[in-house]
């Protein structure tokens, strides 16, 4: 099947074709979104959250404009370095909060004392994923603050 008649199919919603399109570039668009972002576990999830917005977004894909490989990685790209700018904020940010600037225990153990996402999330008894919404807040309300 060539990359027009995936598109297609998916655009007509046929999850077996989105499927293909993902098996076919999946691979070399985690590889590129893994050296942004130097994460494997928020590389996966940039990934995953990139292809849930393709599907959302797939009837937007105009075949004379960009190949289907360009185009997914204009989307699944910008989810990564969205995704950097959380996992990346400036150490002053970092400083602040690990200075008494928030009392929130998953930012503390990760940022501050060296904690895994796995280890904090068994400390704390939440899921790894509760660990990372956490973290993003924190660091959001932190960024915000800094003025």
């Amino acid at each position: 099947m060539t990359d027009q008649q995936l598109v297609t199919a998916v655009q007509a919603r046929n999850t077996e074709a989105f499927a293909m399109l993902y098996d076919r570039y999946s691979g070399a668009l985690y590889g590129i979104i893994h050296r942004i972002l130097q994460n494997e576990e928020i590389a996966e999830e940039a990934l995953s959250t990139g292809f849930l917005k393709v599907w959302d977004r797939i009837n937007e894909y105009q075949p004379g404009r960009y190949p289907v490989f360009s185009w997914l990685l204009k989307i699944i790209r910008a989810v990564a370095l969205e995704k950097r700018k959380v996992i990346q904020p400036d150490d002053l940010v970092i400083e602040r909060g690990c200075n008494g600037e928030t009392d929130d225990e998953a930012f503390i153990l990760v940022w501050c004392r060296g904690c895994s996402k796995t280890e904090t999330a068994g400390l704390l008894g939440i899921t790894e994923e509760e660990v990372g919404l956490r973290i993003r807040k924190t660091l959001k309300e932190l960024q915000l603050s800094k003025a």
